[in-house]
């Protein structure tokens, strides 16, 4: 069973809003984006640490509710966190740390490589 979980990001540097998707299916993680609320999704291939801990997030919350998630759906996205490069700020626990939220590059950064979905809507 796929798993979708759908939400925004309000980008700082440019004001603009992104509608996000990031869905399971046949074991592999697949984001997309879209700028408009009725717009076609674009795929993008380079989520961020801020991404991966929402998802985790709202794994949690589904595991809890029931709600098709699994321990192994779970452990997978913890895993792909632990293997993530750890920004400098958090190493050294200062804060505030705004690398934290992005990983190593920004949200710009992070979907500036979509491609249109071949699939169409989804």
């Amino acid at each position: 069973m796929g798993i979708e979980i759908k939400w925004t990001i309000d980008i700082p540097e440019t004001g603009e809003r992104h509608w996000i998707l990031a869905e399971k299916f046949a074991g592999t993680w697949h984001f997309k984006r879209r700028r408009f609320r009725r717009d076609v999704w674009v795929r993008f291939h380079n989520p961020t640490r801020e991404m991966w801990e929402h998802i985790l997030e709202q794994l949690h919350r589904r595991y809890r509710r029931r709600e098709g998630v699994s321990e192994e759906d779970i452990a997978h996205v913890t895993k792909i966190l632990r293997e993530l490069p750890v920004p400098r700020c958090l190493e050294e626990e200062s804060s505030p740390c705004p690398e934290a939220q992005l990983g190593s590059q920004s949200l710009p950064d992070a979907l500036s490589d979509a491609v249109p979905d071949p699939h169409g809507d989804s």
